[in-house]
Formats: structure tokens, C-alpha cells, sequence
């Protein structure tokens, strides 16, 4: 790994060896205390993974679920008692992991150019996370927090992909966890309502954020009567001109 520092940002490049060979990526960084800096920060100047050869690679990068643990589950649980339910993220998403190691963009573009690489990467990174999520209902998580915001109508995906690609992958999450008696809540911080009748047929338990105009498309009244005696619904907060622009 190399690091070169400039005013306001360093630039780290790193060069990873596998036994099916080498992989490498650049990465610039806002400097602590300066800002907030880029966005997003850390800022991807070069992707993991830049062709097909480089599939073969990633599994060697990715830690054993068996070392995952957490520590701190049974005392929050312990301490929330009756007045809530305890989620467990068991890592950042199949979707998180692809976006990272290939970019938003590139993996747009693979869809057309390239559609059997890019159902190949995220089944990769899907398996993977499956066994996260089974490793942590055998911790005893009763609740499991899913997220795949990088394959949201607001990222740019169209429906007609979702149904294709990720909406399977979601069902075979909310089986697993539903298989262990345990509950499922669906994150997307953006557009829903193309797909929201799909997201009900899904089976998940819980939806957030549910957002409103400007930044989401729902109107809460409308979610209800659509989904409402089938999905617990949370959230509807406008992020715009309450979260940001709103007084206390």
C-alpha cells in the first residue's frame, strides 16, 4: 500500500496478492480535520475489479463468516426489554459490495455490455452475504436489517432490472431469515412506489424510509392502503425541509 498526501485529500493506492493473482484500486480520502472534504468520501479513483479475470479473485479478500460476531447483541437486547426491537446489519449488502468493488456506473453500463459478468459478481457477493446473515441468526438475531439502496429506483436501476436481477436475491434473504422464525425490515432510502406492490409480494416485515417528496415518491396514505395490513411501514420523514431545513 502506498499513500501520497496532499493539502486536502491522500491518495492510497494498494496492490493485493491472491493465489489467482493480483488486485488493485486507488482511493482518495478527504484529510482529517479538514472538512468534510470530497463526496463520497472515501472517493474511488480505481475499482477493484476491472474485468472478468478479476471475479476469480474477490472470494480471497472476503473474511469467514465464522469470525463474525456480536458482542454487544444479547446486553442491547437485554437492555431495550419489551419497548423495541433489536436489528442486526450483518454487513454492508451484496449490492454495497458489488457498487464498491465496481462502481455504480461500471456496473450500469455491464448490464448491457456485459449482463452474464455482472449477474456472475453479484451472485458472488450475494452468497456471501447469505451466509452472513445465516451466521447471525445463529447468534440469535431475532430481527435482520436488509439494505440493497445501490439497486434502488433513485440509483437509477429501472424496474424491469430489479425484477430481473435483485428482487430473487431479496426473496431468497426474507426465506432464510423467515426459515429461522425471525423478522426481516427492507431499507430504501429513495423511490418505491414503481415496485411497491413487489415489495409486498417479497414477504418482508418491516419498510423504511418510505420517503416523501422531494428526495422519495410516497404518500403515506397511499402506502397504507396499498400495503398496509401486509408490511409494517416506518418513517415518511422529509429529509429536506424537515431534517435539513427545519427548526428544532
Amino acid at each position: 500500500m502506498k499513500a501520497e498526501r496532499f493539502p486536502k485529500y491522500t491518495i492510497v493506492k494498494r496492490e493485493i496478492e491472491t493465489p489467482a493473482g493480483r488486485l488493485s484500486d486507488k482511493i482518495q480520502w478527504a484529510q482529517e480535520g479538514k472538512g468534510y472534504g470530497i463526496s463520497p468520501n472515501p472517493h474511488r479513483l480505481e475499482y477493484l475489479i476491472k474485468d472478468a479475470e478479476d471475479v476469480e479473485k474477490v472470494p480471497y479478500l472476503l473474511p469467514s463468516p465464522e469470525g463474525v460476531k456480536f458482542p454487544d447483541y444479547e446486553r442491547i437486547v437485554e437492555a431495550v426489554g419489551n419497548r423495541g426491537l433489536v436489528e442486526v446489519r450483518p454487513h454492508i449488502g451484496a449490492d454495497h459490495l458489488l457498487v464498491d468493488s465496481l462502481g455504480l456506473v461500471n456496473a450500469m453500463v455491464l448490464y448491457y455490455r456485459n449482463r452474464e459478468l455482472l449477474v456472475r459478481l453479484l451472485n458472488l457477493f450475494h452468497a456471501y452475504y447469505k451466509k452472513l446473515i445465516r451466521r447471525a441468526l445463529d447468534l440469535g438475531a431475532e430481527v435482520i436489517f436488509d439494505s440493497w439502496y445501490n439497486f434502488s429506483l433513485s440509483a437509477g436501476w429501472s424496474p424491469k432490472i430489479l425484477r430481473e436481477l435483485v428482487f430473487p436475491l431479496i426473496k431468497e434473504d426474507v426465506d432464510l431469515v423467515h426459515s429461522y422464525g425471525a423478522l426481516i425490515h427492507y431499507y430504501d432510502d429513495g423511490r418505491i412506489m414503481p415496485v411497491i406492490r413487489d415489495l409486498e409480494n417479497l414477504g418482508i416485515d418491516f419498510l423504511s424510509t418510505l420517503c416523501p417528496p422531494p428526495m422519495g415518491d410516497v404518500d403515506l396514505a397511499n402506502v397504507k392502503e396499498e400495503i398496509g395490513d401486509k408490511v409494517c411501514l416506518k418513517g415518511n420523514i422529509d429529509l429536506h425541509y424537515v431534517i435539513k431545513m427545519g427548526t428544532p
